[in-house]
């Protein structure tokens, strides 16, 4: 079986230090992330409890929302059950 991995920060400009933020200019106004999120298997998202880095970033948080909840895969590190439970 052959697996591809789509690595955004290696595909999409997400520096906007230069005041010129053009990710979305990039991805055809989302088009491009939508056929890429379609055509996958799943998005995965990983947390770590020390650096919840995903959930502070709204380009994160614009793929996670982009991603059907049937193929939104989470996988954390460091955190006990009840801990998440908690927040479910």
């Amino acid at each position: 079986m052959r697996v591809f991995v789509w690595l955004d920060i290696f595909a999409i400009n997400q520096d906007d230090t230069g005041g010129v933020f053009s990710a979305m200019a990039e991805l055809d106004d989302g088009r491009a992330l939508a056929g890429t999120i379609a055509t996958s298997r799943a998005t995965l998202v990983v947390l770590d409890k020390d650096r919840v880095i995903p959930l502070t970033r709204l380009w994160c948080l614009y793929e996670i929302g982009s991603t059907p909840p049937q193929k939104l895969q989470l996988v954390m590190h460091g955190f006990d059950m009840n801990f998440v439970d908690g927040w479910i």
